[in-house]
């Protein structure tokens, strides 16, 4: 009797807006025998079904839970009863599987593979995601990869689950974004796949053991099957799955493409959308004022290659002149006596702001500009270099946002990051680029530690598009706090 209401109830549900039209379908030809039907009366009836039809996706939705719930019923029943005993641990939720997740991750000493879609749902089932990385990375632990969606690949699943693809792209972005800047796997072990995949897998693979979650959506995930089967017993079906779900797609140009690509992309089109938004701010405007657009925020984390990007952007625009203003090149103070003296780039005792004032001044005046150049590893340069006006100009480095220059500046951009990737990026570019001992470069962070703080409060602008970027140098545009 219990399951005949249900049915009943489901067909009402599923039906409703027939049902109801029907209905109303049949009020008519009575009132018509009788009375004039009143317009009040219809626009009820009208409004009721128009209604019904506006939920029909919230109905589809409930049909698809309900059959996603049935089948893996359906299936749980059928694997414990053909199941061979230690062969296929069954768990009618993921989250179930966490401790045999972890034992068997703990355990394994050469390879662990995670595919996945966002990360969301293997950072549940995997808590200690960030440290089973690191250990891979040292010597003595297991070498792991990690094959997940590639974040403008998901518009589909967006749509299932109910949410923007832009809210959906956002989600894998930062998950891939904080798992970069909290570990150090290398950059070729991650790979994205052009597609969602069609579940979610944990292998082990000397020890055989293979995790199978059906791709379910939002939180639904957490509480479908899922099995953790042994390679040893079913080895067929272990390699068939690697090989179809792993290796031939990691390995497909066409299906996949590099965590080193895909930052290269990510990049290009954040340093397009600021383009884009100085074009926009150009054309609200004369044509004979240039937009000046101000980077500043940490160093040795992609600021120059950012605002070189924006430039050959805007180049490749017909009737459209850009012009890259690099505020290192009015430094003052050579870098040997800075470091004597306690100064850093932060500083604007080190620089000549009066001359990086009246170069701004003149390029606003459409003039052309000539300047002695400074390099960090050459020093000042011998030659002048000539920075010809343009319609946009793009003003990099640490003095860029200077209150100073506030009058001119159009756009601001503020480029931020993790205390511990940055000290690890500056000490880097120090020793490999800079030419610096391994305690002047420590000498130098020591120096930024302590002078950060008062040139943030100092040159960060309030209103600016905000970056953040992680120890790879991928860059992730943060939502606008205006």
């Amino acid at each position: 009797m219990g399951k005949k209401l249900e049915n009943a109830v489901w067909f009402i549900v599923e039906n409703a807006p027939a049902l109801l039209t029907v209905a109303f379908a049949a009020y008519v030809l009575v009132q018509s025998q009788r009375a004039t039907l009143q317009v009040r009366e219809i626009l009820l009836w009208l409004l009721g079904i128009v209604g019904l039809l506006a939920t029909s996706e919230l109905i589809e939705r409930f049909r698809r839970l309900r059959r996603i719930e049935e089948f893996s019923r359906k299936t749980l029943e059928a694997v414990q009863v053909l199941a061979i005993p230690n062969a296929v641990s069954v768990y009618p939720r993921r989250i179930d599987a966490t401790r045999e997740i972890e034992s068997i991750i703990s355990t394994e000493r050469e390879a662990i593979s995670i595919i996945a879609g966002s990360l969301g749902g293997t950072s549940r089932l995997v808590p200690d995601l960030h440290a089973l990385v690191d250990r891979a990375s040292a010597a003595e632990g297991p070498q792991i990869r990690i094959f997940i969606s590639h974040p403008s690949y998901m518009k589909q699943r967006a749509q299932l689950e109910g949410i923007s693809s832009v809210q959906q792209r956002r989600r894998t972005l930062e998950r891939l974004h904080n798992l970069l800047d909290r570990t150090f796997i290398p950059l070729e072990n991650i790979r994205l796949y052009k597609a969602v995949p069609t579940c979610s897998a944990v292998i082990a693979h000397a020890q055989r053991k293979l995790f199978l979650n059906p791709y379910t959506l939002g939180e639904s995930a957490e509480n479908t099957l899922s099995l953790m089967v042994d390679g040893v017993t079913y080895a067929e079906a272990f390699e068939r799955f690697i090989e179809a779900h792993l290796e031939r797609p990691w390995n497909s140009q066409d299906l996949s493409i590099s965590l080193e690509e895909f930052i290269v992309e990510q990049n290009a089109e954040i340093a397009k959308t600021i383009a884009d938004q100085a074009l926009e701010e150009r054309s609200h405007r004369s044509q004979d004022k240039p937009v000046f657009v101000a980077i500043n925020g940490c160093t040795a984390v992609g600021k120059s290659g950012l605002a070189k990007k924006i430039v050959s952007y805007i180049q490749h625009i017909e009737g459209v002149s850009c012009t890259l203003l690099e505020t290192d090149g009015w430094i003052t103070i050579e870098r040997k006596d800075r470091m004597l003296r306690n100064l850093a780039g932060y500083h604007a005792e080190s620089y000549d702001l009066k001359g990086l004032h009246e170069t701004i001044n003149r390029l606003s005046l459409r003039q052309k500009v000539s300047k002695q150049m400074y390099n960090h590893v050459k020093g000042f340069s011998e030659e002048a270099g000539t920075l010809d006006p343009g319609d946009i100009v793009i003003v990099d480095g640490l003095m860029s946002t200077h209150p100073t220059l506030h009058d001119w500046i159009d756009i601001y951009v503020w480029v931020e990051c993790s205390a511990d990737s940055h000290r690890r990026m500056r000490i880097e570019r120090d020793v490999c680029f800079r030419g610096y001992t391994h305690d002047q470069a420590e000498r130098n962070w020591e120096i930024h530690v302590c002078v950060w703080p008062e040139f943030e409060r100092i040159c960060k602008p309030t209103g600016c598009i905000l970056l953040r970027a992680n120890r790879t140098g991928m860059l992730l545009m943060m939502p606008s706090r205006r």
